[in-house]
């Protein structure tokens, strides 16, 4: 997860995806395309994304 700043100063946070498997990356970073302003709703995104990359 990449914390940044926007035009106002509020932290807005950009999510990285990577599926690893016995500690081997096999799926490289995914990076997100939109911003949360709240870090509990960035990591509910990542479980999200997560789970998709899985069901695939």
């Amino acid at each position: 997860m990449e914390c940044d700043n926007d035009e106002e100063g509020r932290d807005t946070r950009r999510i990285n995806v990577e599926m690893k498997r016995s500690g081997e990356v096999v799926l490289p970073a995914v990076a997100g395309e939109r911003t949360y302003v709240d870090r509990g709703l960035a990591q509910l995104a990542v479980r999200e994304v997560g789970a998709r990359l899985i069901s695939k």
